[in-house]
């Protein structure tokens, strides 16, 4: 498992990538959170799982940003990340604000996403 950093939009933003060349599943955490909610699947996931997952803006060791974000619009930089990254289609698993984020993204671009995973995922009306 590594810890990195790439620039997106001119953001620093912190990640971590368990380098595996298994499918790749993007964890994304909730408001007030960092990668940090997601140290224990890197520790008992299938060595054969790519596991990324990151500090969105304003969030954990990232690059804060003075802007308001919606899920919509960390759904896009998300998704800008993963460009940045190189990784193609994957399977999305969101807690809280993550999980409304990964709809988002599924919303966005559904070609690219295998399955999601919601963990008490925000947003979602009733």
């Amino acid at each position: 498992m590594k810890e990195l950093s790439t620039w997106v939009d001119g953001l620093r933003v912190r990640y971590r990538d368990s380098g595996a060349s298994g499918p790749t599943v993007l964890m994304l955490h909730g408001i007030g959170g960092s990668l940090d909610l997601w140290a224990s699947q890197y520790v008992v996931a299938n060595a054969g799982l790519r596991l990324v997952s990151l500090d969105l803006p304003s969030h954990g060791l990232s690059d804060f940003s003075a802007r308001p974000w919606s899920p919509l619009d960390y759904a896009r930089f998300v998704w800008r990340f993963v460009d940045e990254l190189g990784l193609s289609a994957g399977h999305l698993t969101g807690n809280s604000m993550g999980g409304a984020i990964a709809l988002r993204m599924l919303g966005e671009q559904p070609g690219r996403v295998k399955s999601v995973l919601l963990a008490a995922a925000a947003t979602l009306g009733r």
